[in-house]
């Protein structure tokens, strides 16, 4: 007979399967093009009134989305 603490599920285990799961799906996918283009459209200057917080070619957005494949790693 097994303890409870086996069956006993960690928050980080739970957590790991949530992102696992989601980070798969075509909501995810479609989630981050919306936000690369909005964060393309926001920083050309197109919109009147509204300063460019990143300027081209995009440091930011460059970074943030070389972080993602260390969720796809974990």
């Amino acid at each position: 007979m097994e303890s409870y603490t086996e069956f006993e599920e960690k928050w980080a285990d739970a957590l790991a399967k949530f992102l696992t799961k989601y980070f798969g799906t075509l909501q995810f996918l479609i989630i981050t093009l919306a936000f690369i283009f909005l964060w393309i459209i926001l920083n050309l200057g197109i919109i009147p009134g509204l300063k460019p917080f990143d300027l081209s070619p995009f440091n930011w957005l460059v970074t943030i989305v070389q972080l993602f494949p260390l969720f796809y790693l974990s």
